[in-house]
Formats: C-alpha cells, structure tokens, sequence
C-alpha cells in the first residue's frame, strides 16, 4: 500500500504527496488530472 501524506498549511491549502500514480484527482465532471511527474500538489 502506497504512503499518502496530507499536510494542513497555516492559513492555506492542504499539501497531498504521494508515490507517482497512487492518487487519482477528478474533477466535479469526471475529468482526471494528469499529474504524472508530480509526486506533489495543493488543494
């Protein structure tokens, strides 16, 4: 099972990392974002 690790930054968003292609991010229409390369994002 992949590590996900999700930190709460003061006063902004939250800070998703993860292994390469463990998560999956949709959007409200069923889109998938390509998130390949990016061990990383804000939400």
């Amino acid at each position: 099972m992949a590590t996900v690790k999700i930190t709460v930054r003061k006063n902004g968003p939250y800070r998703v990392e993860a292994p390469e292609g463990s998560i999956e991010l949709v959007d409200s229409d069923g889109n998938k974002y390509d998130l390949t390369g990016k061990p990383a994002f804000s939400l």
